[in-house]
């Protein structure tokens, strides 16, 4: 999970300014770039997923239902 560094919203958008993430999305890595993740980069983020679900549920946010 990315850190919710500022928020601010404008006339018609609200602005959210995270960390900087170098590595990019899941989605950019698995489909855009066209490459095929080892088997430690799918655990890596797989784990990394599971955390942050984690983290979500316990703060009420999430529900396993």
């Amino acid at each position: 999970m990315l850190k919710l560094k500022r928020a601010f919203k404008t006339k018609d958008h609200l602005c959210l300014a995270l960390e900087y993430c170098p590595e990019g999305d899941l989605y950019s890595l698995m489909y855009k770039e066209n490459k095929k993740l080892s088997k430690m980069e799918i655990v890596r983020y797989s784990a990394s997923i599971l955390l942050a679900l984690e983290h979500l549920h316990e703060m009420g946010i999430v529900f396993r239902e």
